[in-house]
């Protein structure tokens, strides 16, 4: 499979490579948003204004987790393109390794520090006493699920750069589609509130952590998960960081500018 995604690459016209990696690319970020407008859209109808307001100023602290994954994700995805494209597997393969112990790392010190600072943080991004308990639950679920986020969303766009886009899409698709189901489960069946739309989200992460794992340890993959290369090399890192810095910035910005007008 490997040999076959590299050769389509190479030869196949552009107009119809774009099409057919678009698509797939364009849906799973579509899919993807669909985890805030869910949640929101249960918890409105199911908790209700109080707690879709405090669930609201947690949205720039995820797009933060999602830049994090774009830094690793992004700049590790790119450099395995370059790679495979130069049919150099063994750097593919110690690209992801790096990357994937980088997720892991990167996880753990958003999960602490984002538990240090967590209240002056829902402070900044507009909490207020009415809306503070319901922020508060809603962020401590999904900071202890953190690591599923990042490993699970940066991996993802790794098996898109091999040349898997449908499979990319397939991995969201599944997540998302887990979180539909067990958002009114756990807030209208169990009656957990904002607690249960948090534990659906972070859920539907786990499963999309293990679904991409799984792939990376699979004949399937073009590139494969081992544990020999998960051995910190700081040219790799700077490799992998040189290129994901831009998205990263980017999407920090986005953060920034929600808060500037909501704030306002």
């Amino acid at each position: 499979m490997s040999e076959r995604n590299v050769r389509e690459l190479e030869s196949e016209k552009i107009s119809k490579l774009l099409y057919k990696y678009f698509m797939p690319a364009f849906a799973g970020v579509i899919i993807s948003s669909l985890y805030n407008i869910v949640d929101r859209i249960f918890i409105g109808q199911g908790v209700g204004s109080l707690a879709l307001s405090g669930l609201s100023a947690i949205f720039p602290i995820m797009v933060i987790m999602v830049a994090f994954g774009m830094l690793i994700g992004v700049g590790a995805g790119v450099r395995v393109s370059f790679n495979l494209g130069k049919k150099d597997f063994d750097r593919a393969e110690k690209v992801l390794g790096n990357a994937f112990v980088l997720m892991v790392l990167v996880s753990l010190f958003i999960t602490l520090i984002g538990f240090l600072i967590k209240h002056p943080l829902l402070t900044f991004f507009g909490v207020n006493d009415e809306t503070y308990d319901y922020a508060n639950d809603y962020l401590d679920i999904i900071l202890s699920g953190t690591v599923f986020h990042i490993v699970g969303y940066s991996l993802n766009n790794l098996i898109r750069s091999e040349g898997s886009a449908k499979i990319a899409m397939f991995s969201m698709l599944i997540a998302a589609g887990l979180n539909i189901i067990l958002d009114p489960i756990f807030i209208f069946w169990f009656d957990m509130g904002v607690k249960g739309a948090a534990y659906a989200t972070v859920i539907s992460q786990i499963v999309l952590c293990f679904w991409v794992l799984a792939h990376f340890r699979s004949e399937r993959a073009v590139i494969r998960l081992h544990s020999r290369n998960f051995r910190i090399k700081r040219d790799i890192v700077w490799y992998i960081i040189t290129i994901g810095f831009s998205p990263f910035a980017m999407q920090l910005a986005s953060s920034l500018v929600f808060v500037l007008l909501t704030c306002n």
